[in-house]
């Protein structure tokens, strides 16, 4: 994680527009005008309210995810406008799934942007270029493939019933409770999520889950520094993490910047 990629985190919180750093730390705006803005339900072209289909032109309200593909395409979850959209390399900017309505009951197998979302901060992607997204208000793991069609990937949603699956089971079958950030791994083939102040993973062609780190208990603790097992660590409302090529992840949250070791032990 570099320092371009964490300038832009944290100035999109206080500008409502996702910035990002050019050579010699130039700041320079990529999707938003810095005007929070609802949009209401819409469809394609429809969700687009100033004149120019340029991203810097358009409002973005309390953007919260983005993720990069290969194609230097960047997708960012538009949390209260209820749609994930996406910059492209000529900055015009398009609705690439939801439509601004805040509900999930639409079943698989719908395009994307007739599909309607409640989204958080969760969003990656494969080099295949499928996009995977949190559907938090649906407590799943969803993704869109290549021909913008949505399909569950973990977790269930029968009357939006929220659950645990426990370590060991499958979260294809499983319940999950709001995941938050994403991030899928192609070296060993694992979708890596926040859960119940709880980093875990599951392997994408078993679905098995497990916890790397959390006991589960969002508690905000004073003078942490060393545990020698990361699943009896107390989280605090985690809201990012990044694992590196050596697998080690790293957890930010309110009881400190947190470097979670493959044994397990963390500082």
């Amino acid at each position: 994680m570099n320092f371009c990629f964490l300038c832009s985190i944290l100035l999109q919180f206080w500008l409502y527009e996702f910035v990002h750093c050019e050579q010699k730390l130039i700041v320079s705006s990529a999707a938003g005008n810095g005007l929070p803005s609802s949009v209401d339900s819409c469809y394609g072209d429809a969700c687009y309210v100033s004149f120019s289909r340029r991203a810097v032109d358009n409002p973005l309200n309390y953007p919260r995810g983005l993720y990069v593909d290969k194609y230097d395409i960047l997708y960012i979850t538009d949390v209260k406008n209820y749609r994930i959209v996406r910059v492209l390399t000529d900055g015009q900017m398009e609705t690439y799934a939801g439509t601004g309505e805040g509900y999930t009951e639409n079943a698989d197998g719908t395009p994307a942007t007739s599909t309607s979302l409640i989204l958080g901060v969760g969003i990656t992607g494969d080099s295949i270029g499928n996009i995977y997204f949190s559907d938090t208000g649906g407590h799943r793991i969803r993704k869109i493939d290549v021909n913008q069609t949505i399909w569950t990937v973990a977790g269930q949603n029968y009357n939006k019933e929220s659950g645990i699956t426990f370590d060991g089971y499958s979260v294809r079958t499983g319940f999950l409770t709001s995941p938050g950030a994403l991030y899928y791994r192609e070296d060993d083939d694992h979708m890596y999520f926040m859960e119940n102040c709880r980093l875990r993973r599951f392997s994408m062609s078993t679905f098995i889950v497990r916890t790397l780190a959390g006991s589960g208990q969002c508690n905000l603790v004073e003078s942490l520094t060393y545990f020698a097992n990361a699943l009896r660590m107390p989280l605090y409302d985690p809201q990012a993490f990044y694992i590196d090529s050596q697998g080690i992840a790293y957890i930010p949250d309110q009881n400190g910047f947190w470097r979670i070791f493959p044994d397990k032990s963390a500082v």
